[in-house]
């Protein structure tokens, strides 16, 4: 789960992007919430809420919203989305950028004694963009996209896709790569989605790197480089992609692989299949039980 920490992408779930990710630009915050962050980001929990906790009881809002991500989250504290939500109100009501996308985040999905309420979240996200908090520029657009807490507006998705993606957040590049991919609000345009689908997985959008890999060993909108979708496969894989896995699998295993290439297909079926869905790996089963079925012979 995202959680959005003093100007810094802290992709908690899985922790691995939070290396790959470029930094969005800072929201306002002072030294010793710095600090604070600094320390939460490198796993020292119990000496970032040691810090963080007197700053937020005084007010300091990137401080509160610290506290709200790591009881969200349960680094360094018992998980209690009251409380979560409690840190993360009294920061949104400073208007908080991180805050107010952290806040919409919970309301847009619902937290264990907390109801989902959509309508709120999508007013927190604007909210959030009015702040300046560019990336809440894609969390935006993919409530208008999906008409989720209003009404369907897809030339606004991709007004906030195209201003996401013009501030650097990797994951609006991806979402206006799918756009361009679908022909979905604007002319299908496979070369410029290969385009924008290479800018967020080199940016550490993992499901991008998987989308990218798919685009190259196809040769959509460019020519098929299969070198290439190996190494993007495996990137997506290495950050808990599974997706990425087992399309490298079936890249790699057919009816005249040897052996020895059988094997590894089924090696990345065993890795893979259990960081999907579970209706996802249901559908790659019978694919996986073949490759075990001829790597063993």
């Amino acid at each position: 789960m995202r959680r959005w920490l003093f100007g810094l992408a802290a992709l908690l779930f899985p922790l691995a992007l939070l290396a790959q990710e470029a930094p969005p630009p800072a929201a306002s915050m002072s030294a010793a919430a710095s600090a604070a962050r600094d320390d939460y980001l490198a796993g020292r929990y119990t000496a970032a809420l040691a810090q963080a906790l007197p700053l937020a009881e005084v007010g300091d809002a990137a401080a509160q919203n610290l506290m709200g991500a790591a009881y969200d989250d349960a680094l360094g504290v018992s998980h209690d989305p009251l409380e979560s939500r409690r840190w993360y109100e009294l920061a949104a009501a400073q208007g908080y950028g991180p805050a107010l996308q952290n806040l919409g985040q919970m309301l847009r999905d619902g937290r264990a004694g907390i109801e989902a309420d959509p309508v709120r979240a999508r007013a927190l996200f604007e909210q959030s963009v009015a702040s300046g908090w560019v990336p809440a520029h894609e969390a935006l657009a993919w409530m208008l996209l999906n008409g989720v807490g209003g009404p369907h507006d897809l030339p606004g998705a991709l007004a906030q896709y195209e201003a996401g993606r013009a501030a650097g957040n990797a994951l609006a590049s991806h979402g206006l790569a799918t756009l361009y991919r679908q022909g979905n609000g604007v002319a299908m345009n496979l070369e410029r989605a290969r385009t924008l689908e290479r800018e967020a997985a080199e940016g550490g959008v993992s499901v991008a790197m998987n989308s990218y890999g798919v685009m190259l060993e196809l040769g959509e909108g460019g020519p098929i480089d299969r070198v290439g979708a190996e190494y993007w496969y495996r990137r997506a894989l290495d950050l808990g992609e599974g997706l990425g896995g087992l399309n490298l699998a079936y890249m790699l295993s057919n009816e005249a692989a040897p052996p020895e290439t059988l094997a590894q297909g089924w090696a990345l079926c065993r890795q893979s299949l259990p960081l999907v869905p579970d209706e996802t790996a249901r559908e790659w089963k019978e694919f996986c039980n073949w490759v075990a079925l001829y790597a063993v012979r």
